[in-house]
């Protein structure tokens, strides 16, 4: 999901765009929220930074590159030449080296015992 929690390692406070602040005392557990991460008016709000513009679905955006996904913005990751990661974009991909592993797996089961049998049929002719 959209959601990572963690403990707050020092005292912070955080200014909202409404004027409110949030502290975040040391020690709290505490969790982003990503999901409304690409809706920020000061980014996805036009010219003039309005906030029902920034909501809204428009897929030919002017700067849609700038959307956020786990690793970067998207313009960046797609200077990487794989989702290992790459100086535009350190952050690679969280499930890069699982399925990685689970590649090699799977092959040195199929070579083992797939090719393996047929070796070995091929041996008893």
């Amino acid at each position: 999901g959209a959601n990572s929690n963690y403990h707050v390692k020092k005292t912070m406070q955080w200014k909202l765009q409404s004027g409110k602040v949030i502290t975040e005392r040391e020690g709290t557990a505490a969790m982003t929220n990503l999901k409304l991460a690409s809706y920020d008016p000061a980014v996805w709000g036009g010219p003039s930074q309005d906030a029902e513009y920034a909501l809204k679905f428009i897929p030919g955006r002017e700067n849609r590159e700038r959307v956020l996904t786990w690793l970067n913005e998207l313009h960046d990751i797609r200077k990487c030449p794989n989702m290992t990661g790459c100086a535009a974009a350190t952050r690679f991909c969280p499930g890069a080296e699982l399925s990685q592993r689970l590649v090699r797996k799977t092959v040195d089961f199929y070579i083992d015992t797939c090719l393996g049998k047929a070796q070995g049929r091929r041996d008893e002719m």
